[in-house]
């Protein structure tokens, strides 16, 4: 598998990659699959779940990373927010 090259933008450029790309809009339609990586209870909110998300196409390819945070009792989300976009073999991510 080819080495994806690291480039670290703002999160206003991250945000404008995703909606230029429709990742949203494709992660809500199911056209991407989703797979939760990391979770663990949030720092931030009391009684929810902060995820970490990698969204896949059909064919398995990585297409971004996620985060976000889940309320624990009803699982409504509290917080979503893009982590990092791939495009033509480089990760353009925002710490």
């Amino acid at each position: 598998m080819p080495r994806v090259t690291p480039v670290e933008v703002s999160h206003p450029i991250l945000d404008s990659m995703f909606d230029k790309s429709n990742v949203w809009g494709r992660i809500r339609a199911g056209d991407l699959s989703s797979d939760i990586i990391k979770s663990k209870p949030s720092s931030t909110w009391p009684n929810a779940t902060s995820q970490i998300i990698k969204h896949f196409t059909v064919d398995g390819k990585h297409v971004a990373t996620t985060h976000r945070v889940v309320q624990d009792s009803d699982g409504r989300v509290l917080h979503w927010d893009a982590k990092d976009f791939r495009l033509k073999g480089i990760c353009y991510w925002r710490a």
